[in-house]
């Protein structure tokens, strides 16, 4: 079976992650503790988004990211140790923030199109409303007889 260009740019992509969490874990085994930690949600979030681009994953993994950096510099002044990591990462304060924080991104991404949509229909209802109105007026002000079908 011959691999088509999606394929090998998946199995690529795989790789690459596989080789930056390799060289995470020897370089700094801390940080990455803390990340895998803390960002979770967000890491979920991306592999398992079908959408082109991952549209629906980069807002989580940015407000996960943008919750890990205090963590991250009480990680600095605990030595970037790995059982400093996890303790920090595990901290009930900590984790309630970055994943709820995350869990929010990911609630206003899936809820976003549906307001969207409401909004787009009240404002088209309403401006259907005022012309039908402005008609109205019109016809009345001209004489010209209701047309077929409107209700008057």
């Amino acid at each position: 079976m011959k691999a088509t260009p999606i394929r090998r740019q998946a199995s690529g992509r795989i790789w690459m992650v596989g080789l930056a969490c390799g060289v995470g874990a020897a370089v700094a085994p801390g940080v990455l503790a803390m990340v895998a930690i803390l960002l979770g949600p967000a890491g979920l979030a991306f592999f398992t988004d079908p959408s082109p681009g991952r549209a629906k994953a980069r807002p989580v993994l940015l407000l996960g990211a943008a919750m890990a950096i205090s963590p991250m510099m009480g990680l600095s002044g605990a030595g970037f140790g790995v059982g400093s990591a996890i303790a920090l990462a595990c901290e009930p304060r900590v984790l309630a923030l970055a994943w709820s924080a995350q869990g929010a991104a990911w609630m206003a991404v899936e809820l976003a199109p549906w307001v969207i949509r409401l909004m787009l229909d009240g404002t088209a209802r309403a401006q259907a409303m005022a012309l039908r109105r402005a008609r109205r007026g019109i016809e009345a002000e001209w004489g010209v007889p209701p047309r077929e079908g409107e209700d008057g």
